[in-house]
């Protein structure tokens, strides 16, 4: 993986003074710790599935292919800034190898050695900005990485921690809690006992609800299902099939209909197969659509 070599390069000499004084306090306060064996509680699997990618079960993509897939990702360009201007609170889920915690985050046991330690810098440079690469799932090194997938837990250390399952990792961001302006989906409905990568493609995070390997069925013309046609062709999948009771409305910059959260675009994860014309034909929407609906 190319971004593997930008390791030491990149992420710690950008900041050198506040990395180095947190690491002796990480190695102390570490040396101190440990962690009882045993702790992780795997989350439970889909049907049939172990949870783990598929590129852990078997030979998979090349890793040119999973390269490509990478870069093309969300996961690629994830430079962000807050209302102020500042993203370093930010870099724990969106760049972790850039993230530095402020004071209030330091364990305490941390200031027994006395270091004078500053609060980290609240902007990280675009330039400097490490999106998240390979190892922040993966351990390994420029020329081997292992396919099995752990947590970059400590980032100055290179240390990692165990997951059980590929959801589990992908909640390490993906299911923070009192993040402001973050809304977070709940799993539910059909789908409540699936892994993230039973939809998502592990390294291009893409899903496709008529996927072969799915509902490949659902836009069918020699079978047409009620609402699955040109009239909906903008709607997509959850504005009809969720079950969370979330709003449903055209998404304000690109148009086609979704679930909302407030003013939030929103994908629902939370989905039955049920779907009622109701939620949007109802009298006087705002969007004036037709309040009769004769289905065949």
């Amino acid at each position: 993986m190319q971004q593997l070599g930008l390791w030491n390069a990149v992420g710690i000499e950008t900041r050198l003074v506040s990395r180095v004084m947190f690491l002796v306090l990480l190695v102390a306060f570490v040396a101190g710790c440990s962690t009882e064996p045993g702790t992780s509680t795997p989350t439970p699997a889909g049907p049939g599935q172990d949870g783990t990618p598929a590129e852990t079960q078997d030979a998979g993509p090349s890793p040119e292919t999973i390269q490509q897939t990478w870069q093309a990702s969300s996961h690629a360009s994830t430079f962000v800034l807050d209302a102020a201007g500042e993203n370093n609170a930010c870099a724990r889920c969106h760049a972790p190898v850039n993230f530095l915690p402020s004071i209030d985050e330091i364990p305490e046991a941390c200031f027994t050695c006395k270091f004078e330690v500053s609060d980290p810098e609240p902007l990280i440079p675009e330039s400097d900005w490490m999106s998240i690469p390979c190892y922040v799932c993966h351990e390994g090194d420029a020329d081997d990485v292992d396919p099995e997938i752990a947590w970059l837990e400590m980032p100055l250390l290179e240390s990692y921690a165990e997951v059980g399952s590929a959801t589990e990792l992908c909640l390490k961001c993906h299911g923070a809690e009192s993040v402001p302006e973050h809304i977070f989906p709940q799993l539910g409905g059909a789908h409540v006992d699936y892994q993230c990568v039973q939809c998502h493609d592990a390294h291009g995070t893409t899903a496709s609800c008529d996927s072969e390997a799915c509902h490949a069925d659902v836009v069918d013309p020699a079978a047409a299902i009620p609402g699955h046609d040109d009239d909906h062709q903008s709607v997509l999948c959850w504005a009809c099939h969720d079950a969370s009771g979330l709003d449903v409305a055209p998404h304000p910059d690109l148009g086609f209909w979704t679930t909302q959260a407030g003013a939030v675009a929103i994908v629902s994860h939370d989905l039955v197969k049920e779907a009622s014309c109701e939620r949007c034909h109802f009298p006087d929407n705002p969007w004036n659509l037709s309040a009769e609906v004769i289905q065949p």
